[in-house]
């Protein structure tokens, strides 16, 4: 039987909240995050962020998402399949760089602006050091994405209540499974959006209750998984080696079991 693997600490479920554009609801946002001790990441546009009407100045949003992820949405968030290849390239390096330069962090996740995007779009964010971007085409499912470069979410967040009692109610053997929501801070105070603050709270409250949730940001996420994928097995399935900087955790019949990173070891 192949390795069931796990989620950091031994969970069975992950939990990612992706927001975009950096807007200033995102302040009211973070701190219902944090209440239920979930972890978001957001998405910013660089190029327009001292456009204070709407959005987040630098020195607020390095405050805000204190301990939350910040990740690309390219430079000025245009339609990139009416633009040249040359400038979405720019909009992607520039946006990484701007982001790293004030947050002091690495930057290596982003999120399609305006939804569509040119195919060529996604071999550009790798050559940028990107290793996920999302989309907003939604699943309606808790799986892992084939490829991250086009990681399509489980639904937004207008339907996140309608998937929370399924997700909840996952089985045991079901390991890895992934709940992705997508939204924008604005959408809680716009009328008709099919969201509110209230959603949001009773969304938080009901899944902050299940103890075999991990609450992560999408770049964690991403590394985890690509760590399990590269995780090397023996021929006999007997031993394994993680070759990554991630933990590994695992499940066998005596339990939850881990492997450093480094570490090779019989695992049966």
């Amino acid at each position: 039987m192949a390795m069931a693997f796990l989620w950091p600490g031994g969970k069975n479920k992950a939990l990612a909240m992706s927001y975009d554009d950096g807007c200033r609801q995102d302040k009211q946002l973070v701190e219902v995050l944090n209440r239920y001790g979930i972890k978001g990441t957001f998405h910013l546009n660089s190029g327009v962020m001292e456009n204070t009407s709407y959005r987040l100045s630098k020195e607020e949003a390095l405050q805000i998402y204190e301990g939350h992820e910040i990740a690309c949405h390219t430079l000025t968030h245009p339609y990139l399949e009416r633009i040249a290849y040359s400038e979405v390239m720019r909009e992607i390096w520039c946006d990484r760089a701007n982001l790293e330069a004030f947050t002091g962090r690495q930057i290596r996740g982003m999120s399609y602006p305006m939804r569509n995007h040119p195919a060529e779009t996604e071999e550009m964010c790798r050559a940028a050091g990107i290793i996920y971007a999302r989309t907003a085409e939604s699943t309606g499912k808790f799986n892992l994405p084939e490829d991250f470069i086009r990681w399509e979410p489980t639904c937004h967040q207008s339907e996140m209540l309608e998937y929370l009692p399924t997700f909840l109610k996952l089985d045991k053997w079901r390991k890895l499974s992934l709940f992705m929501v997508w939204g924008h801070g604005f959408e809680f105070e716009r009328e008709n959006s099919g969201v509110s603050w209230e959603m949001l709270e009773e969304f938080c409250s009901q899944v902050s209750q299940d103890n075999d949730v991990w609450f992560a940001g999408c770049t964690e996420i991403c590394r985890y998984v690509n760590a399990v994928r590269h995780a090397e097995v023996s021929c006999d399935g007997n031993m394994v080696y993680n070759p990554s900087a991630e933990t590994l955790y695992w499940e066998t019949d005596d339990g939850m079991r881990c492997l450093l990173p480094g570490e090779c070891k019989n695992i049966r």
